[in-house]
């Protein structure tokens, strides 16, 4: 989703196909990853954390880059769904531009936090029967 965003903040055109994935994504699914992380992903591997694995600061920090995704989320929203349905190339006012450059570093550095500090922790620490609940939680979330 960075790379659409950053395409979407470069383009001189109007790239209607990266703009529905960029609308679709903040309105579904961004949220959806929100809330698995929050009321479920982080909730577990602070239970099954041992003391040691000292990687709470990153969580809170994952858990402050939520809000701050959020934020932008709500800045860009409605400014691309104006830009879809007039449906041609138009001018991006710097602050949208900004703002979408802006998510998509967020992105990116939250999701080299997961990857490189927080997945090795879970794999280590969760057990089947946690993945099978984060499994039923996340799809139940989806089924609404």
């Amino acid at each position: 989703m960075a790379d659409c965003l950053d395409r979407l903040a470069k383009a001189l055109d109007y790239l209607p196909d990266d703009t529905a994935r960029v609308v679709i994504w903040l309105k579904t699914d961004m949220g959806l990853a929100v809330e698995d992380e929050s009321h479920d992903f982080f909730p577990m591997l602070r239970i099954r954390a041992h003391k040691n694995d000292d990687f709470e600061g990153v969580l809170l920090k994952l858990a402050n880059g939520h809000s701050a995704q959020q934020h932008l989320s709500r800045l860009i929203l409605p400014r691309l769904e104006a830009l879809a349905q007039i449906g041609h190339p138009a001018t991006m006012e710097r602050d949208l531009t900004t703002s979408m450059n802006d998510l998509a570093i967020r992105l990116r550095l939250h999701a080299s936090a997961l990857s490189a500090i927080v997945m090795p922790i879970a794999r280590l620490r969760l057990k089947p029967s946690d993945l099978s609940m984060l499994t039923r939680s996340m799809t139940q979330r989806r089924s609404k």
